[in-house]
């Protein structure tokens, strides 16, 4: 399964949290039935509903969700977009000799 950025995991946590799963409880006990009765879920969805409920139980929520964020800052600093493109043009211009 291709990585998932930080904005599809937030958007699938906003589903889950329409839905009424507010805690880390709830995640861990909603079945694959329960998942798919949620208004407009997809397949991939779910499959990233089944990985944060891994993800929950193995105490590295925080983490996972941070590898979005990481893949979206290096591809933004990949593509000259972005703050993160404009810091790393930043400190390339202080540490050159610009005189």
């Amino acid at each position: 399964m291709a990585e998932k950025n930080l904005q599809q995991k937030v958007k699938v946590m906003g589903k889950l949290f329409d839905a009424g799963v507010v805690s880390d409880k709830g995640l861990q006990e909603m079945s694959t039935g329960q998942m798919i009765g949620i208004s407009g879920i997809t397949i991939p969805e779910i499959g990233l509903i089944l990985e944060l409920q891994k993800q929950v139980k193995s105490n590295h929520l925080y983490s996972y969700l941070a590898e979005g964020r990481k893949l979206m800052k290096a591809e933004n600093t990949a593509t000259g977009e972005g703050p993160e493109a404009m810091n790393a043009e930043k400190d390339e211009w202080e540490d050159s000799d610009h005189e």
